[in-house]
């Protein structure tokens, strides 16, 4: 909800604006009403919203002369046009958004990478799914180390699996023995076991998609009610690597650019990462390199390797990077994978949106958003979020469901799902049914707490379901 610190700076403009376009022969009328709103970050904007039946010539209200009248009459506030949904005057009543010389790294959110935040202090996040193969420039100490280990933190909350080759043995170190590693983290010379690892895992999936009749990780899933993971391949101090087996004729080097040309479709999303490129080191995987994060590096070459334009020499800042098709970003902090905070991936009103779904079946229908006060644009927006991130998914019908509802709703071998032991005393207000339901959200990354209080509507029971399912 808006505050109310607003208020009077809104109504003062709203007495200006129409005399300024009266004093410039428009007509002030054409103003139909007024949007006051603030943003999570804090940002005001007043909305003057104009009706398109009064304006003969738009050009007239949307002119820079005018933008700049307006300005002027309201002391210099910044005032631009938008035309998303019928033009209107937005004028900035808050102090402008600044980007911030640090962002600590808020926690894992479900289905998406998050990045940092933009110079409006928006944040910069995008699903796993549009993340594709990764390229990440940066000099020693300006932050790539850390992004690559935010990067790797989310994969695993994610519950996706690891392949890492780290030169140095410095960058990972934290998670040497974590389980969802494919092989143990590679370095200089055992770097061919981790990309072996990686092969055999491609044609097993390759064996698992033809006997499915699919070509693509998503399909997979979706055919075989089965969630196959994601897979995060990094390789640090690539350039170097290169050059020291073979060089771009070497088989690292080969591998790397097969491996960008063939993982994607099974779920993969390589990451080449290093201090200094040449062309000649990503000329054979460049088109495969959709995300490009480039903090400061030496010289406006190799800012025109990763991104494809010079500036990223002109960093000054730990953490500040040029993501490609975004911007300046400063990337989020995190101090190492053990200072990771803790969370379920969900915010409190996802958690209270998929539990009022799921107590209507699981149906995300556009007429059950709306019920339950979203408008129709919204509903759709957050359908097509949900579905991207994983938290979705739609049915043969086209309709869309929260992820695990659908599922568990459909199987009914409930013993077989959730290997419980008839005999095994459970809650006396949680049947097989429910404890079969709550076994599926577990397994598509629900924390206990967030399913007892989906199921049983207290989340301080999740004791209780932890002593019930198998996990």
């Amino acid at each position: 909800m808006t505050t109310a610190r607003y208020l009077a700076a809104a109504r003062s403009i709203a007495g200006t604006l129409p005399q300024v376009l009266e004093n410039r022969g428009l007509d002030p009328a054409a103003i139909r009403r007024y949007l006051l709103t603030e943003t999570p970050q804090g940002v005001a904007w007043l909305f003057a919203v104009l009706d398109d039946k009064r304006l003969a010539r738009i050009e007239a209200y949307t002119h820079r002369e005018t933008l700049h009248q307006i300005s002027t009459a309201l002391h210099g506030r910044p005032v631009v046009t938008s035309n998303s949904s019928g033009l209107r005057y937005a004028v900035l009543l808050s102090k402008p958004p600044t980007m911030p010389d640090l962002a600590p790294f808020p926690g894992w959110r479900a289905g998406l990478v998050r990045v940092g935040v933009d110079l409006r202090g928006r944040e910069v996040a995008l699903p796993w799914a549009d993340l594709g193969h990764v390229l990440v420039g940066g000099m020693t100490r300006y932050g790539k180390s850390v992004f690559l280990r935010s990067l790797t933190l989310q994969a695993l909350q994610e519950g996706q699996r690891l392949a890492l080759i780290d030169p140095q043995g410095v960058t990972f170190q934290a998670i040497a023995s974590n389980p969802a590693l494919l092989a143990p983290i590679g370095g200089r010379e055992s770097w061919p076991q981790v990309l072996e690892s990686v092969f055999a895992e491609l044609r097993r999936r390759a064996d698992l998609f033809t006997a499915e009749g699919v070509d693509s990780l998503a399909a997979y899933n979706e055919r075989t009610a089965g969630s196959l993971p994601r897979l995060l391949v990094i390789v640090e101090e690539y350039n170097g690597l290169v050059e020291s087996t073979g060089g771009v004729g070497g088989d690292l080097a080969g591998q790397v650019a097969r491996l960008g040309w063939e993982s994607a479709k099974f779920g993969v999303s390589l990451v080449l990462a290093g201090q200094d490129f040449s062309k000649r080191h990503v000329g054979p995987v460049r088109a495969q390199l959709k995300t490009r994060v480039c903090f400061r590096v030496e010289n406006s070459q190799t800012s025109n390797v990763v991104l494809g334009r010079s500036g990223a020499e002109r960093l000054t800042l730990p953490g500040r990077a040029l993501v490609g098709g975004v911007g300046v970003v400063q990337c989020y902090y995190l101090a190492g994978l053990e200072a990771a905070p803790a969370g379920d991936g969900l915010t409190v009103a996802e958690r209270d949106l998929a539990a009022r779904l799921l107590a209507q079946g699981g149906k995300m229908t556009e007429a059950a958003l709306m019920g339950m006060g979203y408008s129709q644009r919204e509903s759709r927006a957050l359908q097509r979020d949900w579905e991207s991130r994983g938290l979705a998914e739609r049915g043969k019908d086209n309709a869309y469901f929260v992820r695990g509802a659908r599922f568990g709703e459909t199987n009914p071998r409930t013993d077989e799902r959730t290997n419980h032991e008839p005999g095994q005393p459970l809650p006396a207000d949680l049947s097989r049914e429910m404890l079969d339901h709550a076994q599926t959200l577990h397994g598509q990354g629900f924390s206990l707490e967030t399913i007892a209080h989906i199921i049983l509507g207290d989340p301080g029971r999740a004791g209780e379901l932890q002593t019930a399912l198998p996990v």
